[in-house]
Protein backbone atom coordinates (compact mmCIF):
# COMPACT_ATOMS: atom_id res chain seq x y z
CA UNK A 1 0.00 0.00 0.00
CA UNK A 2 2.98 2.34 0.78
CA UNK A 3 4.69 2.21 -2.58
CA UNK A 4 0.97 2.60 -4.47
CA UNK A 5 1.10 6.17 -2.37
CA UNK A 6 4.82 6.65 -3.16
CA UNK A 7 4.31 6.15 -6.96
CA UNK A 8 0.88 8.86 -6.55
CA UNK A 9 3.48 10.82 -5.05
CA UNK A 10 6.05 10.78 -7.79
CA UNK A 11 3.07 11.02 -10.32
CA UNK A 12 2.37 14.33 -8.85
CA UNK A 13 5.61 15.32 -8.59
CA UNK A 14 6.47 14.83 -12.47
CA UNK A 15 3.03 16.51 -13.05
CA UNK A 16 4.34 19.60 -10.72
CA UNK A 17 6.99 19.59 -12.58
CA UNK A 18 4.89 19.92 -15.80
CA UNK A 19 3.14 22.64 -14.30
CA UNK A 20 6.89 24.75 -13.94
CA UNK A 21 7.75 23.96 -17.60
CA UNK A 22 4.41 25.71 -18.55
CA UNK A 23 5.08 28.25 -16.25
CA UNK A 24 7.99 29.13 -18.28
CA UNK A 25 6.64 28.70 -21.39
CA UNK A 26 3.70 31.03 -20.53
CA UNK A 27 5.99 33.58 -19.28
CA UNK A 28 8.11 33.54 -22.60
CA UNK A 29 4.51 33.79 -24.66
CA UNK A 30 3.33 36.62 -22.87
CA UNK A 31 6.54 38.57 -23.04
CA UNK A 32 7.54 37.39 -26.83
CA UNK A 33 3.82 38.77 -27.47
CA UNK A 34 4.14 42.04 -25.59
CA UNK A 35 7.47 42.36 -27.70
CA UNK A 36 6.55 41.78 -30.68
CA UNK A 37 3.22 44.25 -29.98
CA UNK A 38 4.92 47.13 -28.25
CA UNK A 39 8.68 47.10 -29.66
CA UNK A 40 8.33 45.47 -33.26
CA UNK A 41 4.61 47.09 -33.81
CA UNK A 42 3.44 43.55 -35.11
CA UNK A 43 0.96 41.44 -32.81
CA UNK A 44 1.49 38.25 -32.43
CA UNK A 45 -2.06 36.30 -33.68
CA UNK A 46 -1.02 33.23 -32.00
CA UNK A 47 -0.22 34.51 -28.33
CA UNK A 48 -3.83 34.81 -27.05
CA UNK A 49 -4.78 31.42 -27.79
CA UNK A 50 -1.43 29.38 -27.25
CA UNK A 51 -1.30 31.12 -23.70
CA UNK A 52 -4.70 30.23 -22.67
CA UNK A 53 -4.08 27.16 -23.75
CA UNK A 54 -0.66 26.84 -21.51
CA UNK A 55 -2.38 28.41 -18.46
CA UNK A 56 -4.96 25.46 -18.59
CA UNK A 57 -2.54 23.06 -18.33
CA UNK A 58 -0.44 24.94 -15.63
CA UNK A 59 -3.16 25.14 -13.37
CA UNK A 60 -4.35 21.43 -13.86
CA UNK A 61 -0.83 20.01 -13.80
CA UNK A 62 -0.21 22.01 -10.55
CA UNK A 63 -3.64 21.07 -9.04
CA UNK A 64 -2.36 17.81 -6.98
CA UNK A 65 1.09 19.04 -5.74
CA UNK A 66 -0.97 21.82 -3.80
CA UNK A 67 -2.73 19.03 -2.35
CA UNK A 68 0.35 16.98 -1.70
CA UNK A 69 2.12 19.73 0.32
CA UNK A 70 -1.26 20.38 1.91
CA UNK A 71 -0.67 23.98 0.66
CA UNK A 72 -4.43 24.95 -0.61
CA UNK A 73 -5.84 27.94 0.52
CA UNK A 74 -7.87 27.19 4.17
CA UNK A 75 -9.40 28.91 6.83
CA UNK A 76 -7.33 27.71 9.92
CA UNK A 77 -7.93 30.68 11.79
CA UNK A 78 -10.92 28.61 14.09
CA UNK A 79 -9.61 24.54 12.67
CA UNK A 80 -6.00 25.37 15.01
CA UNK A 81 -8.19 25.97 17.76
CA UNK A 82 -10.50 22.41 17.13
CA UNK A 83 -9.49 19.89 19.83
CA UNK A 84 -7.32 16.76 17.52
CA UNK A 85 -9.88 14.83 16.88
CA UNK A 86 -12.40 17.34 15.17
CA UNK A 87 -10.02 18.24 13.03
CA UNK A 88 -9.55 14.58 11.86
CA UNK A 89 -12.99 14.59 11.71
CA UNK A 90 -13.50 18.04 9.25
CA UNK A 91 -10.22 17.02 7.29
CA UNK A 92 -11.22 13.59 6.89
CA UNK A 93 -14.82 14.74 5.47
CA UNK A 94 -13.33 17.55 3.44
CA UNK A 95 -11.02 15.20 1.87
CA UNK A 96 -14.44 12.59 0.97
CA UNK A 97 -16.04 15.53 -0.13
CA UNK A 98 -13.26 16.53 -2.57
CA UNK A 99 -13.08 13.23 -3.69
CA UNK A 100 -16.46 12.90 -4.33
CA UNK A 101 -16.18 15.98 -6.57
CA UNK A 102 -13.56 14.49 -8.34
CA UNK A 103 -14.77 11.90 -9.26
CA UNK A 104 -18.11 14.09 -11.03
CA UNK A 105 -15.40 16.13 -13.09
CA UNK A 106 -13.03 13.05 -13.69
CA UNK A 107 -17.06 10.80 -15.52
CA UNK A 108 -18.15 14.07 -16.89
CA UNK A 109 -14.55 15.45 -18.20
CA UNK A 110 -13.65 11.94 -19.89
CA UNK A 111 -17.03 11.94 -21.52
CA UNK A 112 -16.67 15.87 -22.66
CA UNK A 113 -12.85 14.80 -23.83
CA UNK A 114 -14.49 11.82 -25.55
CA UNK A 115 -16.77 13.31 -27.56
CA UNK A 116 -14.20 16.18 -28.69
CA UNK A 117 -11.76 13.68 -29.99
CA UNK A 118 -15.04 11.76 -32.02
CA UNK A 119 -15.98 14.90 -33.38
CA UNK A 120 -11.99 16.37 -34.45
CA UNK A 121 -13.15 19.21 -32.83
CA UNK A 122 -10.50 22.31 -33.29
CA UNK A 123 -10.44 25.86 -32.60
CA UNK A 124 -12.62 28.50 -34.58
CA UNK A 125 -9.42 30.37 -35.37
CA UNK A 126 -7.44 30.37 -37.90
CA UNK A 127 -4.74 27.96 -36.01
CA UNK A 128 -7.59 25.23 -35.80
CA UNK A 129 -6.04 23.95 -32.82
CA UNK A 130 -7.63 20.21 -31.74
CA UNK A 131 -9.11 20.86 -28.49
CA UNK A 132 -9.35 17.30 -27.29
CA UNK A 133 -5.92 16.89 -25.38
CA UNK A 134 -6.28 20.38 -23.90
CA UNK A 135 -10.02 19.60 -22.67
CA UNK A 136 -8.42 16.15 -21.66
CA UNK A 137 -5.97 18.26 -18.97
CA UNK A 138 -9.43 18.84 -16.67
CA UNK A 139 -9.82 15.46 -15.79
CA UNK A 140 -6.67 14.14 -16.31
CA UNK A 141 -6.12 16.87 -13.58
CA UNK A 142 -9.09 15.67 -11.38
CA UNK A 143 -8.02 12.36 -11.74
CA UNK A 144 -4.60 12.81 -10.22
CA UNK A 145 -5.84 15.19 -7.47
CA UNK A 146 -8.54 12.46 -6.67
CA UNK A 147 -5.38 9.84 -6.23
CA UNK A 148 -3.34 12.79 -3.74
CA UNK A 149 -6.28 12.68 -1.86
CA UNK A 150 -6.20 9.33 -1.31
CA UNK A 151 -2.61 9.19 -0.41
CA UNK A 152 -3.16 12.59 2.00
CA UNK A 153 -6.09 10.64 3.59
CA UNK A 154 -3.53 7.83 3.98
CA UNK A 155 -1.17 10.83 5.36
CA UNK A 156 -3.46 11.93 7.76
CA UNK A 157 -5.03 9.09 9.57
CA UNK A 158 -0.94 7.65 9.99
CA UNK A 159 -0.49 11.23 11.56
CA UNK A 160 -3.49 10.85 13.98
CA UNK A 161 -2.80 7.29 14.55
CA UNK A 162 1.04 8.09 15.61
CA UNK A 163 1.17 11.49 16.84
CA UNK A 164 -2.64 12.16 17.57
CA UNK A 165 -2.79 15.30 15.36
CA UNK A 166 -3.79 15.57 11.93
CA UNK A 167 -1.44 18.94 12.14
CA UNK A 168 2.21 17.95 10.73
CA UNK A 169 4.46 19.56 13.76
CA UNK A 170 7.27 20.86 11.41
CA UNK A 171 8.34 20.68 7.99
CA UNK A 172 9.80 17.31 7.93
CA UNK A 173 6.73 16.01 9.18
CA UNK A 174 4.73 17.86 6.37
CA UNK A 175 7.09 16.74 3.27
CA UNK A 176 8.31 13.57 4.87
CA UNK A 177 7.52 11.90 1.77
CA UNK A 178 9.39 14.22 -0.16
CA UNK A 179 12.59 12.45 0.78
CA UNK A 180 11.03 9.44 -0.19
CA UNK A 181 10.95 9.87 -3.66
CA UNK A 182 14.51 11.69 -3.88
Amino acid sequence: MRKSFAVIDKITVFFAQGSAVCGILLTFVVVAGAVSRYIFNHPLGWRDEISAYVFIFHCFLALAYATYRESHIAAEMLYVHFPPKLQFIITFVAYILGLLCTSVICYYGFEMTYGYFARGWASDTPYQITLWPIILMVPLGFLVFGLQCFSRLHAIIERMRTTGSVIAEDEAGLFGLDKQNE
